[in-house]
């Protein structure tokens, strides 16, 4: 459930306990008047009380203290953490420039998982992400990317039947559509047969789950930013210390790469001496992005 629903829910239910207790307040005055049994009355009068507390405190709670306990909840979980698992260094993934380090230093292995990851990147780095890729695959870097599959069942946007969340997916679809498109690009690069990539690896899977976090590593430099962990509309980054957590954030990377509901989209491997790009699925999911769009207007 989206948090706009959430709230949307929240405010009528709050409503409906208010009004339920001035009806049992009332309840009890006329009991009163009309001289009804003592416990009749009193049960009447502090229920309606006790409904009427609960009403105003949910009110207080959800226009005035949610966003605060939320901002101190993260606050506090930074503070747990910090130093021994999870060090906070960016308060926006989306302004976070260690997620670049790769671009100008030599990284063996490279793992970029989350919704439609790669737009952001792509504006950042100026149009030359698969510019930056190719490169490093040159260099014999393993690289992995992994996209949410905006088909899924899961987060379908066209199987989605509450209007804010539908909404707030589709708001998602360019990002998605760019992610695909720059998979495309690199695919031209891959399936070149007279093009000499090196001896890098690289291997993109879209895959079917709820994305609980985006996530980045480069060599043994980790980085997680968690989609629920938002203030203001930001979600921070938080860089993985501990080689137990890191091994925790990897394990759930490899348990989604060898889903077998995770597709693979584009792959190179010297060693096996494939390239290969998934048209089929590349086909399908541009398919299903613009009849997601089409359902975007006429809604």
């Amino acid at each position: 459930m989206s948090q706009t629903r959430w709230s949307k829910t929240v405010t009528l239910l709050a409503y409906a306990l208010f009004i339920s207790g001035l009806a049992f307040v009332l309840l009890g005055s006329i009991g009163e008047e009309h001289k009804w049994r003592q416990w009749q009355t009193t049960l009447c009068l502090e229920l309606g009380l006790l409904l009427s507390v609960i009403a105003v405190g949910t009110f207080i709670h959800e226009y005035f203290l949610r966003e605060e306990t939320e901002r101190r909840t993260l606050e506090r979980i930074g503070q747990i953490l910090h130093p021994k698992s999870l060090r906070q260094v960016a308060k926006n993934r989306r302004e976070f420039v260690g997620y670049y380090g790769w671009t100008n230093r030599k990284t063996r292995k490279l793992v970029i998982a989350g919704r439609a990851c790669l737009h952001i990147m792509n504006q950042r780095l100026r149009g030359r992400l698969v510019d930056h890729i190719v490169r490093r695959l040159k260099k014999t870097c393993d690289i992995t990317i992994m996209i949410l599959d905006p088909r899924s069942r899961l987060t379908g946007i066209l199987d989605i039947t509450d209007a804010d969340e539908s909404a707030n997916l589709r708001s998602k679809l360019p990002n998605f559509v760019t992610a695909f498109q720059l998979c495309e690009k690199l695919s031209q690069n891959v399936l070149n047969k007279d093009k000499d990539l090196g001896e890098g690896s690289l291997s993109v899977l879209v895959y079917d789950h709820i994305p609980y976090f985006a996530y980045h590593q480069e060599d043994d430099r980790m980085f997680v930013a968690f989609y629920f962990l938002q203030v203001e509309g930001r979600s921070p980054v938080f860089e993985v210390l501990s080689p137990e957590v890191q091994k925790l954030f990897g394990d759930h990377i490899e348990k989604l790469r060898s889903n077998p509901k995770s597709t693979t989209l584009l792959t190179y491997n010297p060693v096996l001496k494939r390239r290969w790009f998934n048209k089929e699925l590349f086909d399908s999911i541009m398919t299903y992005c613009e009849k997601a769009t089409e359902s975007a207007v006429t809604r």
